[in-house]
């Protein structure tokens, strides 16, 4: 849930943290890999100076996107509704009516959605940030994570009118102060009504985007200028860059792009039932269970950009020869890491061989041999 930081020695520790993160997403991509960090793509848009909008909201909180959606719908019938010459007057004064009680029926105030105690600026003229008092907002870590928020608690029937939050309006970040105000209840918010609706839509957006989360982006950006110019970021829209540092992965996992990249020696073909039976069970795996595979693979839980046909030795499947008075059955599989070289025994059926793999991923994914 966003709250205030609670000390300056707490700002700064989260603005390291953020600053080292920024560096080693400059170093993975100086060195062309990709990095086990799942960047939410309002943040990478806002890395590159691409334009937020009311769509980024969903993807840093869905629920809340939802909310801010019927809002914004409510909003824009009002003023579809206002220069509609179709309707007589006593029609138009009907309509409004109803879609004011069901404002008046949300009880929303000028607060940030899921966290009524973060007051937002109701003013149409006040000057940005919208969070009244607060500067070093935190949002638990979380803000900045593809598809997880701080608090997914939706603001009573939604949310929405339309103007959407510029990453261009956060500038360079000069003038950020080092307080933090008290987020309690000493700042009252106003109520939100049919006719201020638009504006506290946009409010929340930017809140949401932007300016709870403004002190840890600039120190994200802070830490990627350490290693590389950040302008040269623009070249790219924000989601090319999020899949330059994250990857797209479910589109590598189809049996057809894992069996057109795989290596068989010493025992195996393509066409050797244990190396189909391979090869369907790795594209039925969820998320976890990748992650789990590729870390007993290679020693990172994510393929490279490109997927298996950038993968660098390739993955090589070989029989693994059981062990004399043992059946190929008793044996799990292993795999020189750095090689990525999979010893697989030959399995008499796919259920044993899907056991043996998911035993070995779940259990000596993190262990490493010398032998």
């Amino acid at each position: 849930e966003p709250r205030a930081l609670a000390s300056g020695e707490a700002r700064r520790a989260l603005a390291a943290v953020m600053r080292t993160a920024g560096r080693a997403i400059g170093k993975a991509l100086q060195d062309g890999h990709t990095a086990d960090l799942p960047l939410a793509l309002p943040a990478c848009k806002w890395l590159v100076g691409e334009p937020l909008g009311a769509e980024d909201v969903a993807a840093v909180d869905p629920a809340i996107g939802r909310s801010l959606g019927q809002l914004r719908a409510l909003h824009q019938e009002h003023q579809a509704l206002l220069h509609d010459p179709a309707l007589s007057r006593p029609q138009r004064r009907a309509r409004v009516q109803q879609l004011r009680e069901l404002v008046a029926d949300a009880m929303l105030v000028f607060a940030l959605p899921g966290a009524p105690h973060v007051v937002l600026e109701h003013r149409a003229g006040a000057a940005l940030p919208t969070i009244r008092g607060v500067v070093g907002l935190h949002t638990g870590g979380t803000g900045l994570v593809a598809g997880k928020a701080g608090s997914a608690a939706a603001a009573g029937a939604g949310a929405g009118t339309g103007a959407g939050a510029e990453a261009g309006a956060v500038g360079s970040g000069k003038g950020e102060a080092d307080a933090t105000a008290d987020l309690g209840a000493k700042l009252e918010p106003a109520e939100v009504t049919l006719d201020n609706l638009g504006l506290y839509v946009e409010r929340a957006e930017r809140a949401l985007l932007v300016d709870a989360v403004l002190p840890q982006l600039r120190a994200l950006r802070a830490g990627l200028e350490d290693v590389m110019p950040v302008d040269s970021l623009r070249l790219l829209t924000g989601r090319e860059l999020q899949a330059q540092l994250c990857g797209s992965q479910d589109e590598y996992w189809t049996e057809a792009a894992i069996a057109a990249h795989v290596v068989c020696k010493h025992g195996f073909t393509r066409e050797s039932p244990q190396v189909r039976w391979l090869v369907s069970l790795m594209a039925r795996l969820d998320e976890h269970d990748r992650r789990l595979l590729l870390t007993f693979l290679t020693g990172s839980p994510r393929l490279p950009l490109g997927g298996f046909a950038a993968l660098r030795p390739k993955l090589t499947v070989v029989r693994k020869a059981a062990v004399a008075g043992y059946s190929a059955d008793e044996h799990l599989p292993s795999c020189s890491t750095c090689q990525v070289y999979l010893k697989l025994p030959q399995y008499s059926d796919p259920a044993v061989l899907e056991l043996k793999v998911r035993q070995a991923i779940e259990m000596g994914g993190e262990h490493f041999a010398l032998d």
